[in-house]
Parts: structure tokens; C-alpha cells; sequence
């Protein structure tokens, strides 16, 4: 990490929402039981925090990288998160 001694990034609390385009049908988020998931995403900041996924659940989707300001947290206890739940967010930019 180009040789910094210490790499800290935000955390904050938002409601999730589903992608942009998806409605409140669109499939929920998923995860592993046992295994923490970083998922790409789109942070909206204010009174009321917003985050929407961004691209697929693989790593190699690139693309959705550049579009994404913040990282969904899934933690290892947790198999999905419904759409209008608060979860962790490590805010990138």
C-alpha cells in the first residue's frame, strides 16, 4: 500500500438500498455463512445515509470498482441483508 505505516478508512451505519434501476423486487444481497464480504457500493451521505450496491458480487468486475465510493459490509454471522436494513459501510473516498 505504497508504504503507508497505517491504512484507516470511515465506517458509518446506512439503510441499503437496492441498485439503481432495481426495484424493491430486485434480489437481496447474499453472503456466505462464516465469511466477512466487502461488496462495492454508492455512498449518499446526510441525515439519513444511503448505500446501493454496485455491480455483481465478483471480483472480477472492475468496472463497478471505479463507480464505487464505499465497500457493504457482511458480516461472517450474516447470510444476506434485506433492502431497507442499516449496515456497515467503509467509506473510500
Amino acid at each position: 500500500m505504497m508504504g503507508l505505516q497505517e491504512l484507516h478508512r470511515p465506517t458509518v451505519r446506512a439503510t441499503l438500498l437496492p441498485p439503481h434501476g432495481a426495484g424493491e423486487e430486485a434480489e437481496q444481497l447474499t453472503s456466505p455463512e462464516g465469511k466477512r464480504q466487502f461488496l462495492r457500493g454508492t455512498y449518499t451521505g446526510g441525515e439519513r445515509p444511503e448505500v446501493r450496491p454496485v455491480g455483481g458480487a465478483g471480483s472480477h468486475l472492475i468496472g463497478a470498482l471505479a463507480h464505487a465510493d464505499a465497500l457493504i459490509v457482511l458480516p461472517e454471522a450474516a447470510t444476506g441483508a434485506a433492502w431497507g436494513s442499516e449496515v456497515e459501510v467503509v467509506l473510500l473516498g
